[in-house]
């Protein structure tokens, strides 16, 4: 007898043993966030989005990026928003079957003048059309005649 009931409460102990807590057990995702709905960036500048997929113990955490417009704003696997082009996007943030947006406003990046100079001069009068030769120097370090 002592046996059986040994046998009965080895084999009941690990049955439980065997499954899993609600903690462990995992369920699909419900929710996406991101850290920005909207953002703002001038050409050539880069912000890193960050996801939060609810529940914690979600199936599969894993996110895909996507760019409604890619010739104005890239994102990496990452997360990382490059500004490419003036122009508006939509960063999209995909988990399971929900997901969330990120609005994207992409400005002009805008040049500073750092001098103008004259290339050649010339005596006109005043009620005759001129041509003047000018080099303009930009801040990015390009000039243009």
């Amino acid at each position: 007898m002592n046996r059986n009931l040994f046998a009965i409460l080895i084999s009941v102990s690990l049955l439980f043993a065997c499954e899993k807590s609600p903690q462990e057990t995992l369920v699909p995702v419900s929710s996406v966030t991101l850290n920005k709905a909207e953002i703002t960036l001038v050409e050539g500048e880069e912000e890193t989005l960050a996801a939060t997929v609810k529940p914690d113990n979600s199936k599969d955490k894993s996110v895909v990026w996507e760019s409604s417009d890619e010739k104005v704003a890239s994102v990496s696997n990452e997360g990382k928003v490059t500004a490419i082009l003036e122009g508006s996007a939509t960063i999209t943030a995909n988990s399971g079957t929900v997901s969330a947006t990120c609005q994207v406003k992409v400005n002009a990046k805008q040049l500073e003048i750092l001098g103008l100079e004259t290339l050649q001069s010339t005596t006109f009068r005043v009620d005759e059309p001129v041509d003047l030769v000018q080099r303009l120097t930009v801040a990015r370090g390009g000039t243009m005649a």
